[in-house]
């Protein structure tokens, strides 16, 4: 209740199997002209399928209902008024081989959409760096590619590496070494 110190828990599982496949659980709001807002929160969210002991673990997946005007998707660490805001980290599982991660737009039968990469404005300090990186390895290192799209019908895609400008200052500098 509102006057304790502590509420209670809510728990939604299906029952575990022994040999088949375990239930589902699925929660949605329903279709309309205009679909309802779906809302997770609390001290610690958190989504996890169910493991398996011989098979293919399951799969846990957000999305948006389709519509004329399809809905948006936040995921969003949380804000902090006096230190520093919740980090975001999106990690691949772990195995003798290490599962992929991909950043992508979907395909479109007019212009795919753009994929941004970028720290946040600063207004009085440092603005945060991105960096891209290849992990070390034992044996051999991955490689590092940039490559702009093809065009079947007009010209290819530019690639262009800028340093930064600056208004009061010298701008960035931009090396590459091998």
């Amino acid at each position: 209740s509102a006057d304790s110190m502590t509420s209670g828990d809510i728990s939604l599982a299906t029952g575990a199997a022994a040999k088949g496949v375990s239930g589902s659980v699925s929660i949605s709001t329903g279709a309309s002209a205009t679909s309802g807002d779906f809302s997770v929160s609390g001290g610690k969210v958190e989504l996890q399928a169910g493991g398996a002991a011989g098979n293919t673990g399951a799969t846990v997946q957000l999305g948006v209902g389709d519509s004329n005007g399809a809905g948006a998707m936040d995921i969003a660490a949380g804000s902090s008024s006096d230190g520093a805001g919740g980090a975001m980290n999106i990690i691949s599982g772990d195995g003798v081989s290490s599962g992929d991660v991909l950043v992508a737009s979907a395909a479109a039968t007019g212009s795919s959409g753009n994929v941004v990469i970028k720290s946040g404005v600063s207004a009085g300090d440092s603005a945060g760096a991105v960096a891209l990186e290849v992990g070390s390895s034992a044996a051999t290192a991955g490689s590092f590619t940039i490559t702009s799209g093809m065009s079947e019908k007009s010209a290819g895609g530019n690639v262009a590496i800028n340093g930064g400008a600056s208004s009061s200052s010298v701008g960035g500098s931009v090396a590459i070494a091998a």
